[in-house]
C-alpha cells in the first residue's frame, strides 16, 4: 500500500471492507465501488498560494541582500 498517495487513507478502508465481505459471504464476485469527486479549488486557497509565493520571494530577497552586504564588508575589513 502506497501511503504517500493522497487517496490511500480514504481507499484503504474500502479495500479492507471489500475483503472482509468476500470472506464473510464466501463469494469472490462481491465488491463495493468507490467514487471520488473532488471539489473545485476555492478562491481562499488560490489567495493563500499567491500570498505564500510572495512571502517566499520576500524572504529569499532579504537573505540575498544580507549576503551581499556581508561579503562587501568582509572585503573592506
Amino acid at each position: 500500500m502506497n501511503m504517500t498517495c493522497t487517496d490511500c487513507p480514504v481507499l484503504y478502508p474500502q479495500f479492507m471492507y471489500d475483503a472482509i465481505l468476500k470472506v464473510a459471504t464466501d463469494d469472490d464476485e462481491v465488491s463495493f465501488t468507490t467514487r471520488n469527486t473532488p471539489y473545485p479549488i476555492t478562491n481562499a486557497v488560490i489567495q493563500r498560494k499567491v500570498r505564500s509565493n510572495a512571502l517566499s520571494v520576500i524572504f529569499i530577497t532579504g537573505v540575498a541582500m544580507s549576503m551581499i552586504c556581508s561579503s562587501v564588508i568582509g572585503h573592506v575589513v
